[in-house]
């Protein structure tokens, strides 16, 4: 059986203000009492909480407090931390949408998002995806150079999920 907003509110309180779940009262048979706070950590980052036997996201719980419905996408993090699920900070976005809000590789070398080097030519270059494709944005003398035209092609391609960081 699906979980249910009812339900939801039955077991549990949401502060959409700072984006904790807390118990409401102890079930029979249940690790946790009344008042404290729901979840553990999953390794990708984002929160968990088991209710009635099966395992859903924060996140997704917040949604389906607030609204009284199941997200119909992907719940997006627009300042990119999966532990925070304040109601402000949660907004639905389509698979594509919450990639064009991810934070920027941990591997870059130029250490800005979209920016990268080429040996051979000694240049930098700047790339962003659109529609699910790689677009290159041209090779530059300087990062900073590249990274303003990733800025530029992010805001005018991604919009309000865009991320420069």
């Amino acid at each position: 059986m699906e979980l249910t907003a009812k339900r939801l509110r039955e077991l549990m309180n949401y502060d959409a203000e700072i984006g904790v779940f807390t118990w409401k009262k102890p079930r029979p048979g249940a690790r946790h009492k009344s008042g404290l706070i729901a979840g553990s950590p999953l390794k990708a980052g984002y929160l968990q909480i088991g209710i009635d036997g099966r395992k859903y996201r924060a996140n997704r719980l917040a949604w389906l407090f607030v609204h009284g419905r199941w997200p119909s996408a992907t719940i997006d993090h627009k300042n990119g931390n999966a532990f925070d699920n304040s109601l402000s900070n949660l907004r639905e976005a389509t698979h594509r949408e919450n990639q064009q809000n991810a934070k920027r590789r941990s591997d870059s070398v130029s250490g800005l998002k979209g920016v990268g080097w080429i040996p051979g030519a000694k240049k930098w270059r700047a790339r962003i995806k659109v529609d699910g494709r790689e677009v290159s944005l041209g090779q530059f003398n300087s990062a900073a150079e590249a990274y303003v035209a990733y800025c530029n092609a992010a805001e005018k391609y991604h919009g309000k999920f865009s991320r420069f960081a």
